[in-house]
């Protein structure tokens, strides 16, 4: 990091993934260290671009690689409340999983404690109030593209 670097304000990043079962419903998580229900993903690390951060969270928590096939569909700006800072969260489409590979999910006990596939309107209403906001606000529309460096997401050198 240069000192040019150094005088920019740093922002926590998190990326959540929208995953759903074959018949429509929304896959959400509870974690040990906070209240609510979440969608699964989390912080990205330095070094990380949101998509392999995302793809980390998603193998750590569920064992479920997503591969390369991940659509943003949401950037969200959090400012600070007294509880967090400012941050920056991402919201991709994620992959729609069968009975076999629903099966096939392992929850990570060090931070969730459950793993819930539910209705839309049920997700709703047990995940935080800022991740319910997000998913009624973008349920309609296409959402952006999202690329990093200049280019599809495992295409960049």
């Amino acid at each position: 990091m240069t000192r040019f670097d150094a005088q920019f304000p740093k922002k926590r990043i998190s990326a959540g993934c929208l995953i759903r079962s074959d018949d429509g419903r929304l896959l959400i998580v509870k974690p040990n260290y906070r209240e609510g229900w979440l969608l699964p993903g989390g912080i990205i690390e330095a070094g990380e671009s949101p998509a392999q951060g995302l793809r980390r969270e998603l193998i750590e928590e569920l064992e479920l690689d997503v591969g390369t096939g991940l659509r943003l569909v949401c950037v969200d700006y959090l400012c600070a409340d007294a509880s967090y800072a400012e941050s920056l969260h991402l919201l991709f489409d994620g992959p729609v999983l069968d009975a076999s590979a629903r099966a096939r999910l392992r929850l990570d006990r060090s931070e969730l404690t459950e793993l819930r596939f539910c209705a839309p309107a049920q997700a709703y209403a047990l995940l935080v109030p800022s991740i319910a906001r997000r998913l009624a606000t973008i349920e309609n529309g296409q959402g952006p593209v999202y690329l990093e460096s200049g280019a599809a997401p495992g295409c960049a050198g």
